[in-house]
């Protein structure tokens, strides 16, 4: 016998600490003494009887059934056949309630919680499934269905559910169809809870497919479900538990799409919602087009077939009189969609009486006499119908391009306005595309018996006659697009119009790229054209555009085009050299780098789809995606080197750099984008990186081994003429050297630089070598030693540092390269880089000691001597105080750029390189210099950057804060000379201006930083300062209005002040500062109380009238901003 008493169950919900483990016991107790046979189920409900059939405690009752129902749930050994019908016999009785019985009006919820278990014992008698379904159908009967709770109604319908599906043969034994469906659409009849018509969806969907249903039922279940078409309710997104309206109009859409019976209903009842209804909105009409679609791709042909041209009928208009894009995209989705299913099986394609052959030609010809009775009003819409029909089969195709085109041709040489011509141009490119989305076979959805090859035969044929019928037009389209060109050309009269010449272009673009349509002089025609176009100086920027997309499609598909026309004809484009005069140089440089950009625009954004065919075949490590980026690249190496040959061309060089590391940045992407939907092609060779070959060309060019004046081997460049051109060559090798390597496409094991040093293991690395082979072994102790030159060395070291960018830090072994020496070194380079030594060269110190301390952990190695770079740092800082200005500021700059690489990287040596910037500060004579260099921290570095495989925390900004800035505030607060705390000030400038709203928020309250931003917006002679504070006072005025408010008289003065730019009281801030003055100013009249600014309006309005006359227009135009919003403060005052 269980050892509790029912009681015990009743009172367990009245117990506060937790009932549920009260419960729990209670249950295991009960099932564990009926799977013992010391208890049976039968006692527990002649137990259950005095709670479960008492008419004055009805809460009793559910909880009596609750038990029931979970000891039941809980049984690990189903009771006997014979229990199971003794208790479903009970349950029913209790859903029937013959006596109406108040008792058995309450728990009904639990009582199907305990038939929902019991069908689904193998026990269960399948007689009694009828007996159950009964029983639920009988409450709606008694009209007690719709006033249950909607879980209770949940519940009931989830357990007929599992009735039909788990028990559907026993129910058709015991009864017949009709009475059923009957049965479930009567409990339905007057749902409208979400998770209640989740289920019953579902299974209306069930019932459609899975049971042989008679007309009536069908139209039985429609009448039940269509009502809650087009779907209003539904849960939120929050609402887990209940479907949301959208998964409600998908289960919904399920139903209407479950049979081809529901044809006859679902279709003219959207047709009937569109021609009636005026003022749906637009929501629901894109779901009744959405549905009509949805219906023609479901549905067989014949159930779809009698509606297609009143379908044709009801929303020709929504396309030609329509002007809300939505609707007239879900129009002709419905077009191509009738298209596509009436041409399902359609063998024969001479009929003129097939299903699809009924839709069409009337379709058809409607748009034809479109055509022919309106030039222009009707033009772009009938264009797109016949895509969209066109487009839905290959008959389809063949049934409107032979009724429209030959009328086309007739109406194209009757036209005499450039636009109307635009128009039709556009209908031809609408016929274009359709054709172009065709499949190769006349039925891609077609199956064929395996015996039988006849309608294969046929289809094939059929593609064979559209494929020559429509080659007879070719010569009309050719003449139509290149007549089109004749006449946007411009007359001495008449300006050249760009849309026909853009409609014109794209046409001849499609012509181009349908499979064998067009002969190899045609396509050569095309090509040229276009090449014409895109080579011609002087082109409407439209037009232009439209051209280089258009060669980047026909290229990706030929590259054997791009080779041997479009590349060529580019090439000889660009001069042999450029004017040594500066003024004309500039002007030969900006329509070169136009060329140059075209190109790349061509060959470097769409990957090649075909391996290109040559004699000798192609070489190259990639893939074919490649062939056409690696066609320019090398012609472009070549035009290098033919320029580098020339004296004075070193600005030509350099363009031609430039645009290959363009090109490689843009590759690059263009690859990553086609990797995401399509597998990478095989490479030619794994082992070697794919722009491996710019990198050596580049270095062959520029790159000599050379020896200096005390006889020392060195790597130096070709060019024997220093300048800002060669830097600047030598850094846009450099750069592209970067790109290359650190590209995803370079692994370790085609890594150019990794795979020159396990090769040539003797000679020095190649970061030194530059690729260049020497026995030498001292190189790579003097070739970082830049302190005594040559020039060339130095610039050289660009090189080096590039070829280090692109390395991972993985790779550290590899390199051979010490990186604590290394970095040592650049310090000291740094330091004292020759007077003839170009800035460039001092930046490549600079960027290498960033990557070896970031990248390669250079801090953390302790030297030869003994000592670390922090010890260096160290001594060189203490050194600095007896040196010069100049030397002291190289130290401090130094410093700066090693303090933003430790940084980055959350380095040990950042707080002990912060403190000796901080105490720099301190030094009277360049305490200022030392302040500015704290900008260095935080400002963007086109080297130490994660594309370069560098450490670079999130958590910087807020890392900085707390460690520089926090001390700089502290320190300022207690000095008391004027010009150490200005200089504090600069060096917390140089630090918020990196900072986020969020960053300032955490990083210190804004009622301490507010006089510190008062305090900076007035330092003098430092432009950086000011603006940077201003910034901050920007950010902060938005999130802490309050703290504005108390310090306003304080705020407006300086904001005031910093606006300020008359001829007697000229400004001592920037435009861009005064720019921000007048932001902060726009947010105080916003934001602030109006009262507290009335009372100051003769100040404001005197300095607005004043700041109208600012020489700069930014400046006047952000006044005039403020000025609106003051006037409209009078009516926030109100």
């Amino acid at each position: 016998m269980p050892l509790f008493a029912i009681q015990d169950w009743i009172g367990a919900a009245h117990i506060g600490g937790g009932p549920t483990e009260k419960e729990e016991e209670i249950v295991t107790d009960y099932a564990g003494s009926i799977e013992l046979t010391v208890y049976s189920v039968e006692n527990l409900v002649k137990d259950l009887a005095p709670y479960i059939h008492s008419d004055e405690d009805l809460v009793a009752v559910a909880r009596g059934l609750e038990l029931l129902s979970r000891v039941l749930g809980r049984l690990a050994v189903e009771p006997s056949r014979h229990t199971a019908k003794y208790i479903s016999d009970y349950l029913c009785s209790r859903l029937e309630n013959v006596n109406r019985l108040p008792s058995f009006r309450a728990g009904i919820h639990e009582v199907a919680s305990c038939l929902e278990i019991l069908i689904r014992w193998n026990h269960f008698p399948p007689g009694e499934s009828m007996m159950v379904a009964s029983a639920i159908f009988s409450l709606s009967r008694q009209g007690r269905f719709k006033d249950l709770k909607p879980a209770t109604r949940q519940i009931l319908y989830l357990l007929v559910e599992t009735l039909f599906k788990s028990r559907g043969d026993a129910l058709l034994k015991s009864s017949t169809i009709p009475p059923l469906i009957r049965g479930l659409v009567g409990i339905a009849e007057f749902e409208k809870t979400p998770s209640c018509l989740g289920v019953l969806f579902q299974l209306y969907t069930y019932l459609s497919k899975e049971w042989d249903l008679e007309a009536n039922e069908f139209q039985t279940l429609w009448d039940s479900f269509y009502r809650y078409w087009p779907v209003t309710v539904g849960g939120s997104t929050q609402q887990v538990s209940k479907p949301t309206s959208e998964e409600l109009r998908d289960m919904l859409l399920e139903c209407i799409l479950s049979n081809d019976s529901y044809a006859k209903n679902s279709i003219p009842m959207c047709l009937e919602k569109l021609d009636t209804t005026h003022d749906l909105s637009a929501m629901t009409k894109n779901e009744v087009l959405a549905t009509l679609a949805a219906c023609i791709k479901a549905y067989s042909v014949p159930a779809v077939e009698p509606w297609s041209i009143k379908i044709w009928s009801s929303l020709k208009f929504e396309v030609w009189n329509g002007d809300i894009d939505d609707f007239i995209r879900a129009s002709l989705k419905v077009f191509h969609a009738l298209s596509s299913k009436l041409s399902q099986n359609s063998h024969d394609w001479t009929s003129t009486e097939s299903y699809l052959a009924l839709y069409v030609l009337p379709a058809a010809t409607e748009c034809k006499e479109r055509l022919q009775d309106s030039k222009k009003q009707f033009t772009r819409s009938t264009g797109m119908i016949l895509s969209s029909i066109a487009s839905g089969s290959p008959y389809a195709f063949q049934l409107v391009f032979k009724e429209v085109l030959p009328s086309m041709n007739t109406i194209w040489q009757d036209l005499r306005l450039g636009s109307e011509k635009t128009l039709l141009l556009g209908v031809f490119n609408n016929l274009l595309v359709a054709r172009l989305s065709l499949p190769d076979i006349s039925n891609p959805g077609a199956t064929y018996p395996a015996s039988s090859t006849a309608l294969l035969d046929v289809d094939t044929q059929n593609m064979a006659r559209l494929t020559t019928d429509f080659a007879k037009f070719s010569q009309n389209l050719v003449d139509v697009y290149f007549g089109a060109f004749a006449n946007s050309e411009a007359s001495p009269a008449s300006s050249p119009d760009p849309t026909l010449s853009v409609a014109a272009i794209k046409g001849l673009t499609l012509l181009f790229q349908i499979p064998g349509y067009l002969s190899t002089v045609e396509q050569g025609m095309i090509v040229q054209k276009l090449n014409d176009l895109a080579t011609s100086p002087a082109q409407d920027a439209e037009v232009a555009k439209t051209v280089v997309e258009s060669l980047q499609q026909i290229c990706s598909i030929e590259p054997t085009v791009f080779r041997e026309n479009t590349l060529l004809d580019f090439l000889q484009k660009l001069p042999k050299s450029i004017s040594t005069d500066p003024e004309k140089s500039e002007h030969e440089l900006d329509a070169v780098l136009g060329y140059l950009e075209s190109l790349t625009e061509i060959c470097c954004t769409v990957v090649c789809k075909k391996e290109v065919v040559t004699v000798p075949p192609v070489t190259a490590a990639s893939s074919f995606w490649h062939r056409n980026f690696d066609a320019m690249v090398e012609k472009l190496l070549a035009k290098f080197t033919d320029v580098m040959s020339i004296g004075g061309q070193l600005p030509y060089a350099a363009a031609l750099v430039a645009t290959i590391a363009n090109a490689i940045t843009k590759f690059d992407k263009t690859l990553e984008g086609a990797r995401i939907t399509t597998q990478l092609p095989l490479l030619n060779d794994s082992t070697k990186g794919p722009y491996d070959y710019i990198i050596l060309a580049l270095f062959r060019e520029i790159v000599v081994q050379k020896v200096d004046i005390n006889g020392q081997l060195y790597v130096g460049l070709k060019p024997s003429s220093f300048g800002g051109d060669l830097d600047r060559l030598v850094r846009m090798v450099g750069r592209a050297t970067m790109l290359a390597m650190r590209s995803k496409l370079t692994t370790p094991s085609n890594n150019l630089v990794l795979s020159w040093n396990r090769q040539f293991p003797k000679e020095p690395s190649a970061i030194w070598s530059l690729l260049t082979h020497t026995g030498d072994g001292l190189l790579a102790t003097t070739q970082k030693n830049l302190q005594q030159g040559p020039p060339d060395k130095c610039l050289a070291n660009i090189l080096s540092m590039s070829l280090l960018a692109g390395m991972q830090p993985k790779s550290k072994d590899e390199l051979r390269l010490p990186a604590g020496e290394v970095a040592a070194a650049m310090i000291h380079n740094s330091l004292n880089m020759p007077k003839d030594s170009s800035r460039a060269c001092l930046e490549s110190t600079h960027e290498m000691l960033q990557l070896l301390v970031n990248k390669f952990g250079a801090a953390k190695e302790t030297l030869g001597d003994g000592t670390t770079l922090l010890d260096i740092v160290k001594k060189l800082v203490e050194d600095s105080r007896s040196a010069g200005v100049k030397q002291a500021a190289k130290v401090y700059q130094t410093l700066a750029y090693f303090t933003a690489a430790s940084l980055a990287a959350f380095d040990p040596t950042l707080e002990p390189l912060i403190g000796l910037m901080i105490d720099g500060i301190k030094n009277p004579i360049f305490g200022r210099k030392v302040a500015q260099s704290f900008r260095i921290l935080l400002a963007p570095s086109p080297i130490l950057t994660k594309e370069n495989f560098c450490a670079v925390r999130l958590l910087r900004n807020s890392k900085c804060f707390a460690v520089a800035v926090n001390p700089l505030i502290t320190v300022w607060q207690t000095a008391t000379d004027k010009a150490l705390k200005e200089n504090y000030l600069i060096a917390i400038s140089g630090i918020l201006v990196y900072m986020t709203p969020t960053q300032l928020d955490e990083g210190i309250p804004a009622s301490r930083l507010l006089p510190i931003i008062l305090e900076g917006v007035a330092v003098k002679d430092e432009q950086f300062a000011k603006t940077a504070f201003m910034k901050t006072l920007l950010h902060l005025t938005p999130r802490h209005p309050a703290i504005i408010e108390e310090h306003l008289d304080s705020v407006l003065n300086r904001v005031l002040d910093r606006l300020r730019n008359t001829y007697d009281s000229p400004s001592d801030c920037s435009i861009e500062c005064r720019v921000l003055a007048g932001d902060v100013l726009i947010l105080l009249v916003k934001l602030v109380k109006p009262a507290l600014l009335l009372q100051r309006s003769i100040k404001i309005n005197t300095e607005l009238d004043s700041a109208k006359d600012d020489i700069s227009g930014d400046v006047r135009r952000k006044v005039g901003e403020c000025t609106m919003q003051w006037f409209n403060l009078s009516d926030r005052a109100k």
